[in-house]
């Protein structure tokens, strides 16, 4: 037998091992190269001496010795392919050298046969002595034989559709199956060939897709570039519908129950509460007069935030008022009016009292500073309207049965649900949050404002006061102020000594609670909503008056009105909602990245059919649906700008209510957005990282934050190494204000701890003012007036440091003074006396032409004499009469 055939399957080895013959199976050489270690195939058949073994090689070896080693019996099969097998240990009289050898078993008495039992193919092995030498090769066997060429068929790799596939096919079979020439279509071999054909065509376009959709640039389908755009933390938006403010007038108190309040246009376009409950109206607030005191040709001003209605409409905080100019101030006709003179506010105020003068019931209102009026509203021709309610633009649910499919799990899942209505929550969760938090911060305020007031009333306090202090001071206070508890039996003067030991001690005794307060209204400051059960430990620990607007459903924590009609359509969802036949609900997210495993959250996406696809969890980021489940799937229709009706538009109700006479919405509906275009996403949404700030770490990042704070005109920062750690001052300078409130100051300081970088801390202090000392010498036009020349001067003066005109370290410049006081009418010259820092005199500034300022310095010049301090004026006219 050839000694040198290579196969690439050996399967005799097992046939000999399994038939009994022997062979050889590798051979060991030892370290001197003179011992040499033979593993045989299982047992050998017989006796093996020195005369049984040859070593074929130049220069010639000799074998002194041959000794059998033999396995145990019982190890020579373990059952699971192991085996044992006999070994011969050859010794020769001297190491081999580099050369092969060839070590052979053979016949005693015919060297050129076989030893006796041996297999021919595995009774020679060829060896060599360098094996066990350090090498750098590998030293596996390399294949012999080239691998059989295989014919490659005639393939066209231009076929990608469903008609280049059959022809291929047909082609193929006219060679294999020369006498099949079949071409109708009932043919069931026709039948198979367009079944292969249209399951590569099927292929084909998938291959194709994955390709194409794989990346941003080339990628067709609406969702695929949403999830791309995803990954860069842009979301492409579905647009949103549209909100619009409803005027309802009744001529009687009407409650409507929830989710029965339909309205709707001319047009057929439908809008509903945004809101959902049940409602009340009532005739008091249809059109309510702005009560002017007895006085005629009032006028309220642009920014204000309060004002006095007539009669006793039913209001209550959070309640929304439009105001609206109904007859022309000049002409007195209704037609006339100035439709721009319209505008919503939400109450945070709301004060009944009395004009004894008059015995005229009225009702004092405040607004927030968000919702101040835009223009000047003329009180004889303007009106409040109550019985606003916030509707949105969206056909009512339909409802329509589905099956989650059996691909349902990991993948996309197309539904029949179309034009679906997209809409961001309302009120928004960090407004209601931060409502929260400044509801908290102001309780402690209150709670011994409270306490101090009840303690000189100088009377008999009443059961709700009696109560309301035994629960301010809590079981504390009741063991540490004697009497406290007994405070139905004492008279008025013992009451009063009580309650004043209770004021003296209140910081004390409430510290404990107040700290529970802080640390609930910093996790309100971070963005936490409150649930009803921490609104219900604050009531608990305070009393209930002090919870009263707390929860997150109380309409005082919506907001201003004016931020309600605006949405973010990159918050926004769909109106969704799906139910299992268990009762079971999926909740629409935007994602599943912060899904658990048990949360039954969907993400919904729109093809570019209008098409709604959801995605379902896979167990690790959200629930994996049940396929195959059913589920009955609710959803609203209406989106988009096709919402976005005109003034008066709304102005019908579906449904029977007698007791409604009139609906309108005197305001435009707005916030109907269209779809991202996805030319734009593809454009505008890389740069979505670079554009949304997630972490300060230079002193500009927290300037930029804080300047976003409302309440803030701009913001300065500057890194401070203080020996420890490192200190970022964020200076403030607020709006319309030289120096920042503390609460405003809290605000930033809340929002900057969220984006701070680890090892910074920050300080938040407002803008260091600095007061100046400025005086002219202003020659004035003869025929002009002394004093009305300093009024206008002193007015444009004033108005060139106004708090929102100068800004962090913007220098003091000598022509802008003297360019302001020339641009007065009646002014001839100009010349500036004084220009220095209040109470620092001269340092050159008046000669330089500039008063500098450091990085975190504003100029005031306030020019009160009340208030010399703020800064001093000094006008000296000469020339007028």
């Amino acid at each position: 037998m050839d000694a040198g055939l290579w196969c690439d399957e050996p399967r005799r080895r097992r046939v000999v091992r399994d038939a009994g013959f022997g062979g050889i199976d590798a051979v060991e050489i030892s370290a001197d190269h003179r011992t040499l270690t033979v593993t045989l195939i299982g047992a050998a058949p017989g006796p093996l001496a020195p005369g049984n073994v040859e070593l074929i090689g130049e220069p010639a070896l000799r074998v002194l010795d041959a000794r059998l080693e033999r396995a145990p019996d019982d190890e020579r099969d373990d059952g699971d392919g192991g085996y044992a097998d006999d070994r011969l240990i050859v010794r020769l009289d001297r190491a081999g050298g580099p050369q092969p050898y060839t070590l052979a078993l053979v016949d005693a008495d015919v060297r050129d046969r076989p030893a006796p039992g041996f297999d021919p193919r595995f009774a020679r092995v060829e060896l060599s002595f360098l094996a066990g030498c350090p090498a750098d090769v590998d030293c596996a066997a390399t294949p012999q034989c080239p691998d059989p060429e295989v014919p490659e068929p005639a393939l066209s790799y231009l076929a990608k559709d469903y008609a280049s596939f059959r022809r291929l096919v047909l082609d193929r079979m006219a060679l294999l199956v020369p006498g099949w020439t079949e071409r109708h279509a009932p043919d069931l071999e026709i039948t198979l060939v367009e079944i292969l054909a249209y399951v590569g065509d099927h292929l084909s376009y998938l291959q194709d897709a994955i390709a194409t959709e794989a990346y941003l640039d080339t990628a067709r389908r609406r969702i695929s570039v949403r999830r791309h755009l995803r990954l860069v933390d842009h979301r492409v938006h579905e647009g949103t519908n549209a909100r619009a403010w409803v005027c309802v007038a009744v001529d009687a108190r009407l409650d409507v129950p929830a989710g029965e309040l339909v309205l709707g246009t001319a047009a057929g376009e439908i809008f509903a509460p945004v809101v959902p409950g049940p409602r009340t109206f009532h005739p008091e607030n249809g059109e309510i007069a702005i009560w002017t005191w007895g006085d005629a040709g009032c006028c309220l001003p642009a920014g204000a935030t309060s004002l006095t209605l007539a009669g006793e409409p039913v209001l209550t905080v959070g309640d929304v008022l439009v105001l609206e100019e109904v007859r022309d101030p000049g002409t007195g006709l209704a037609a006339d009016a100035d439709p721009a003179h319209r505008q919503a506010v939400r109450l945070t105020a709301v004060t009944p009292g009395r004009d004894a003068l008059y015995d005229q019931p009225v009702v004092d209102v405040r607004w927030a500073v968000e919702d101040a009026l835009g223009f000047a509203v003329c009180t004889e021709v303007t009106v409040a309207r109550g019985n606003v309610v916030l509707v949105d633009h969206g056909t009512a649910m339909l409802s329509s049965p589905w099956e989650i499919p059996v691909s349902g799990r990991d993948r996309s899942v197309p539904t029949d649900v179309v034009d679906v209505t997209w809409r961001a929550p309302y009120p928004p969760h960090p407004a209601v949050a931060a409502a929260q938090a400044d509801h908290l911060e102001a309780i402690p305020g209150r709670a011994l404002e409270r306490v101090r007031a009840l303690a000189g009333v100088g009377r008999l306090l009443d059961e709700a006061e009696r109560a309301e202090l035994v629960t301010l001071a809590g079981r504390r206070g009741a063991r540490r102020v004697r009497g406290l508890a007994g405070l139905a039996g004492l008279d008025a003067a013992a009451q009063a000594l009580v309650v004043a030991a209770l004021a003296d001690e209140a910081d004390v005794l409430l510290h404990d609670r107040f700290a529970w307060l802080a640390r609930r209204a910093a996790r309100a400051r971070a963005g936490a909503v409150l649930d009803h059960g921490e609104v219900d430990a604050v009531a608990e620990a305070f009393g209930a008056a002090y919870a009263a607007g707390l929860a997150a459903t109380s309409p005082s924590l919506a907001g201003p009105a004016a931020e309600a009609l605006r949405q973010d359509p990159g918050a926004a969802l769909p109106e969704l909602e799906l139910r299992e036949s268990d009762g079971a609900r999926w909740v629409p997210r935007g994602d599943l990245l912060g899904s658990e495993p048990d949360d039954r959250h969907v993400v919904p996406e729109v093809d570019d059919d209008d098409r709604l696809h959801l995605r379902f969890g896979d167990d690790r980021l959200g629930r994996a649906p049940e396929p195959g489940a059913p589920v009955t799937v609710r959803w609203r229709r209406g989106n988009g700008t096709a919402g976005n009706v005109g003034a008066g538009a709304i102005d019908r109700v579906r449904g029977t209510f007698p007791a409604i006479t009139a609906v309108r919405n005197p305001l435009p509906a707005q916030g109907g957005t269209d779809p991202e275009p996805m030319a734009l996403a593809r454009r505008l949404g890389p740069h979505t990282l670079r554009a949304t700030r997630e972490r300060a770490v230079i002193p500009a990042d927290y300037a930029e934050l804080a300047a976003a704070v409302p309440g803030v005109d701009r913001a300065a920062a500057q890194r401070r190494w203080t020996g420890s750690t490192v200190v970022i001052d964020v200076a403030i300078d607020p709006v319309g204000v030289p120096v920042a409130p503390p609460e405003l100051l809290r605000r930033v300081d809340a929002r900057l701890h969220r984006y701070r970088r680890i090892g910074h801390d920050v300080v938040v202090r407002s803008a260091r003012t600095v007061s100046l000392h400025l005086a002219l010498r202003v020659c004035a036009r003869p025929e002009r007036l002394r004093a009305h020349v300093e009024v206008a001067l002193r007015a444009a003066l004033r108005a060139l440091f106004a708090p929102d005109r100068a800004s962090f370290g913007d220098p003091v410049v000598l022509s802008t003074v003297v360019a302001a006081a020339a641009a007065v009418p009646g002014v001839e010259s100009v010349v500036v006396t004084r220009l220095e820092r209040l109470h620092e005199g001269d340092r050159g500034e008046r000669a330089e032409g500039l008063l500098r300022l450091g990085p975190f310095e504003v100029a005031r010049l306030d020019a009160d004499p009340a208030r010399p301090d703020h800064g001093i004026l000094d006008l000296v006219v000469d020339g007028a009469r």
